[in-house]
């Protein structure tokens, strides 16, 4: 799970982003029709009330610039979303990264953690918002795109 960290930072309750979604969702956005909905798991009886996690059961349906997604996970500071992560295949990295160019503008490439051929990162920041594109051929062989605040960023990057 995720550092304690994390949930320090979350608890702040973001405002609603302009700016930055991902399919219809938002930062900010409120709990409240995310934790009835069937389709998403948020841990039930044994969620934390200040920290929540809710998991698109239907993931695969979902498709990012194309991309069918792998996973969809919301992260709530109490009973708004402070984190939205899709994970999707590495071989639909370069669209995504394209379509993310042609829709926010220029990125700013960084260096990724692990120094391994094909790993890339790139972000968009929106005041203090930040959209990452991000493939990791080792150790696990993935590629996620990640909407935050710069605040915490290092703590969901951290695996």
């Amino acid at each position: 799970m995720r550092s304690i960290g994390l949930l320090l930072l979350l608890l702040a309750g973001p405002a609603l982003c302009a700016g930055f979604e991902l399919n219809g969702r938002a930062l900010g956005e409120r709990s409240d029709e995310v934790l009835t909905d069937p389709r998403y798991d948020c841990g039930g009886v044994s969620a934390c009330f200040l920290f929540t996690s809710c998991v698109f059961k239907d993931a695969a349906q979902e498709k990012l610039y194309g991309a069918p997604l792998e996973a969809l996970t919301l992260y709530y500071a109490g009973e708004r979303v402070g984190a939205i992560e899709a994970q999707f295949a590495p071989e639909d990295f370069d669209r995504v990264v394209q379509e993310s160019l042609h829709e926010h503008g220029e990125a700013q490439p960084e260096q990724p953690a692990h120094a391994v051929p094909g790993n890339a990162v790139y972000t968009w920041r929106s005041g203090s918002r930040v959209l990452r594109v991000e493939r990791y051929f080792a150790p696990t062989g993935r590629a996620s795109l990640i909407i935050t605040d710069r605040s915490f960023l290092t703590e969901l990057v951290e695996r």
